[in-house]
């Protein structure tokens, strides 16, 4: 956890010493001889970290900055229907992360939230399905394993699993009655896709770069199978190419276009501060994920600051899913005007709290702009070093 606070609060510190932008210039160096080009924006001026209006702050101003030189479209806070309405989410800390009613398997078991959500005469927007959806490693298992954090037990094919869907994804969605959300975490260095696809591994993490497969083999399949949204996650570990001038380009751009191809946004997860800045470039990178695994309470102050960085580059944040039983988490979700997602067991969803947020079609009805940290708050942290406290938003 104190990692992710200190992400937080180093990536924007800096802030406190510039204390906005009033002019900015970019100015583009290229080489004939490489084919690469690089760019530099410098800023002046005096400006609040966190005016009430957005264009008049140091990240306001300058993401805008960053986003207009980008071309990048800013989305609305119902751009896709991850922000636009509720949804379920089976990801680490949730009922149904890689385990499912024996009785109902997994398929019927989702169905079966669903299911309790509509007895409740509420809609959900879409059901999430996380890394255990698809096959892994060399074993091509979809269960986690021994080795679950290993290299080699990163994705084996990106299609649903035969054990877990039988009749396959678009089966499923069609049985289900609402888009889904998938999950992608490396590809497995041992995948099939490697002899295939252009593509950078070292021995300890790679990615596939080639845009044939992201058009092709990832997003054509995903838009056939019912799939609005692709969450590409451990982005900080294994998920990422060689480090060289290009190939972190090659990555991220191929993903994003591709998916832009079929109309699939994107949600970042596990992220640096290289990926925020990546994601000012990508109209259809909508959603970041700003909390640990398992939104907790305690992590507000990580969210509070993310949120800020997250909304000048041109997304929303995610706090990551909730019980709904819990008012108070509910409530910070809402105010991130982002994502809102329950992770309750069949029938055990709290209706009275999320009919205080989500209206009976499943619309979330939330702010603008995100909640984020005042200005007293950067000052104060800066100013006392209070770079590990958890508990002073």
């Amino acid at each position: 956890m104190k990692r992710g606070i200190l992400l937080a609060k180093g990536c924007l510190f800096a802030m406190v010493f510039c204390l906005g932008v009033s002019r900015i210039f970019a100015q583009t160096v290229s080489s004939a001889s490489t084919g690469i080009s690089a760019s530099m924006t410098a800023s002046s001026g005096a400006y609040s970290i966190t005016n009430t209006k957005p264009a008049w702050t140091f990240s306001g101003m300058l993401g805008r900055e960053l986003t207009a030189l980008n071309g990048k479209r800013r989305p609305a806070n119902d751009a896709d229907v991850s922000l636009e309405k509720c949804g379920y989410w089976t990801d680490n800390k949730a009922t149904y992360y890689y385990k499912y009613e024996s009785s109902r398997g997994y398929e019927g078991t989702l169905i079966a939230v669903k299911d309790a959500f509509d007895k409740a005469d509420i809609r959900l927007g879409y059901m999430q399905l996380d890394s255990w959806w698809y096959p892994k490693g060399p074993e091509q298992s979809w269960e986690k394993g021994t080795g679950s954090s290993d290299f080699a037990n990163g994705c084996w094919v990106y299609r649903a699993h035969p054990e877990l869907f039988p009749n396959g994804l678009a089966d499923f969605k069609r049985r289900l009655g609402t888009p889904l959300v998938t999950h992608g975490r490396w590809f497995s260095n041992t995948s099939p896709y490697l002899s295939t696809y252009k593509n950078s591994y070292t021995s300890s993490y790679g990615a596939i770069t080639d845009p044939e497969f992201w058009d092709r083999e990832i997003a054509a399949y995903l838009i056939e199978s019912g799939v609005t949204v692709y969450e590409q996650d451990w982005l900080d570990n294994f998920a990422k190419p060689a480090y060289t001038l290009n190939l972190g380009e090659e990555f991220m751009t191929n993903m994003a276009l591709g998916m832009e191809k079929h109309g699939i946004t994107l949600q970042y997860c596990m992220v640096t501060p290289r990926h925020y800045l990546q994601a000012s470039k990508y109209s259809n990178v909508t959603t970041v994920r700003v909390s640990q695994d398992g939104f907790d309470l305690s992590d507000r102050d990580q969210i509070f600051y993310l949120s800020r960085l997250a909304r000048s580059v041109g997304t929303y944040p995610w706090t990551d899913g909730f019980p709904s039983s819990d008012l108070s988490r509910l409530t910070v979700a809402v105010l991130t005007a982002g994502v809102v997602g329950f992770i309750d067991a069949v029938g055990a969803q709290h209706s009275a709290n999320i009919l205080q947020a989500v209206r009976r079609d499943g619309v979330i009805v939330k702010p603008d702009v995100p909640i984020t940290a005042t200005d007293e708050t950067y000052v104060s942290h800066a100013s006392n070093g209070d770079l590990h406290r958890r508990d002073s938003l």
